[in-house]
């Protein structure tokens, strides 16, 4: 995949990068950190990245020691297939970028120890203007989580997956103790009574292979959403397992929909998605659309 970076493109006046790889092999796919950054150097107008990343081809670890690298208008920073970035690496790399705009980021890694996300939640916490952000679940590391997200004033989007399938599980254990859980999570997004609220500006939550979040939980943070009057528009969580009784009735789903709010839970291994839209049912913060060709929009 990188044969590109060697080609006589105008690098510097391009503003849109959408990479990906049709290897069905994660080894010997994706960008590594070094030409990662390489790339980068070369972009100084950038505004959107999306790249499969891969730290384990061969790369110049002394990269990492070389001076920041200023991305002024970069405001979109994506990372997808293959997910075979560690978390250390990723917090290092966006810890040599200087990038005042961005809103955008989504990193689905995930890492063998809690204690190797120190470096990215750092650089999630210097990204002020961030406002749509995609992590997993073990990104999200006690105690840090709360000092992560009360550094997110205009976060809007937040989407968690809690997924465990299989190339997720050769890098992490599930043993591991020091990471966050989708329960705690909710309540730390919850609304409190004396305290600050954490994200005050969140509209959409999406959280992703849900395992064990109780009912009173779901219903405490969609009530006092509601009752922030922030402009919460949307929770949305898919369920990994089974669930007895109902979480949320139709009844209630009914009452919440009343205040502007949709709910959708998703039981894909029952064949059940609980929810409730209406004729003019909203369809989700605006994103911005993948680059597909070089320069401008598709």
């Amino acid at each position: 995949m990188t044969f590109f970076l060697d080609l006589p493109f105008r690098w510097n006046n391009i503003a849109h990068i959408s990479l990906n790889s049709s290897a069905n092999v994660i080894n010997s796919s994706g960008l590594s950190p070094s030409n990662v950054l390489k790339l980068l150097r070369q972009c100084p107008r950038l505004v959107s990245l999306a790249f499969p990343g891969n730290n384990n081809l061969d790369w110049d670890h002394d990269t990492f020691v070389s001076k920041t690298i200023s991305l002024p208008f970069l405001k979109s920073f994506i990372i997808f297939e293959p997910r075979v970035l560690d978390l250390q690496t990723i917090g290092q790399l966006l810890q040599r970028l200087v990038t005042p705009e961005l809103r955008q980021l989504h990193i689905p890694s995930v890492s063998s120890s809690s204690l190797e996300n120190h470096s990215l939640l750092f650089a999630i916490g210097n990204l002020p203007l961030l406002d749509n952000l995609l992590v997993h679940l073990r990104s999200l590391a006690e105690p840090t989580i709360l000092e992560t997200l009360r550094s997110l004033p205009l976060l809007t989007k937040l989407t968690v997956s809690n997924s465990n399938n299989w190339h997720w599980t050769l890098i992490f254990d599930d043993e591991d103790s020091g990471s966050c859980d989708l329960e705690r999570l909710l309540v730390l997004l919850t609304p409190g009574e004396s305290e600050s609220t954490v994200c005050p500006r969140l509209q959409e939550l999406e959280m992703n292979d849900c395992h064990s979040v109780s009912k009173e939980t779901i219903g405490a943070f969609i009530r006092r959403r509601i009752g922030l009057d922030s402009g919460f528009q949307r929770l949305e969580m898919t369920w990994g397992v089974p669930q007895d009784g109902e979480l949320v009735s139709p009844e209630e789903i009914q009452e919440i929909h009343s205040h502007g709010v949709q709910v959708a839970l998703i039981f894909p291994s029952q064949g059940r998605v609980r929810e409730r839209s209406g004729a003019n049912a909203w369809t989700g913060l605006p994103v911005m659309k993948s680059q597909t060709r070089w320069g401008g929009w598709d």
